[in-house]
């Protein structure tokens, strides 16, 4: 399921099994086709939405220290867009069952800030902290 989101936009036409991953879950048999989603995002919507938008769904899976996907980016060659959709999709991700729609759950925060600079933006970690006061 795609679940609305436009950084998943890509996720279109893949294979159930790939559709339905998530970054901390992928089979071995769908990770070349779950990964394929987010560069495919961004032929989807470079025409329509334009080229930072494209970008930024193309780059939300880059993680910090350069071990994400599709392009290996790291630090700042990462657009702030995406760096901030990574946080926020990690949040929503490991905030499944127990939070209030609005707010992450106090785990999830917490696997956010022990995730910074490997996977996550400092200063996007350091905002987000602000927002939700931890």
């Amino acid at each position: 399921c795609i679940r609305d989101r436009l950084h998943d936009v890509g996720k279109l036409g893949l294979s159930d099994g790939a559709a339905a991953a998530s970054a901390d879950k992928v089979p071995a048999e769908a990770k070349d086709e779950y990964e394929s989603h987010a560069a495919r995002g961004f032929d989807m919507l470079v025409a329509p939405a334009g080229e930072d938008v494209a970008a930024a769904v193309r780059a939300h899976h880059e993680n910090w220290d350069g071990s994400g996907f599709p392009d290996g980016l790291s630090a700042g060659a990462i657009p702030m867009a995406a760096r901030i959709i990574a946080v926020a999709d990690a949040l929503d991700r490991w905030s499944v069952n127990g939070s209030a729609p609005d707010r992450p759950t106090p785990e999830a925060l917490q696997k956010v800030n022990d995730a910074v600079e490997t996977m996550f933006d400092p200063a996007v970690v350091e905002a987000c902290n602000d927002v939700f006061e931890t």
